[in-house]
């Protein structure tokens, strides 16, 4: 019933990466894109800012922080390997 769907997805999320990382293009910043797969047909619509969101409003209250890097030790098993 998808059909190629969350290929075409993410396809537009893949792009969008790709605009930001490289700072080309026009990344939808400030915009939500629709797509009606039924039409085939986009929509676009404009997102206002949120002077009072606590992420990224006026008054910041908090951050978004990466996550915590961990570090991790592999070993080879004691019986010298791995059993399927």
């Amino acid at each position: 019933m998808l059909g190629v769907l969350p290929g075409v997805v993410g396809m537009l999320e893949a792009v969008e990466t790709v605009k930001i990382l490289l700072g080309i293009g026009e990344p939808l910043v400030g915009r939500l894109l629709q797509y009606d797969a039924l039409s085939a047909r986009f929509f676009e619509m404009k997102i206002d800012h949120n002077p009072d969101c606590p992420v990224c409003g006026d008054g910041k209250i908090g951050q978004v922080r990466a996550p915590e890097k961990k570090q991790v030790q592999v070993t080879q098993p004691a019986s010298g390997g791995c059993r399927i």
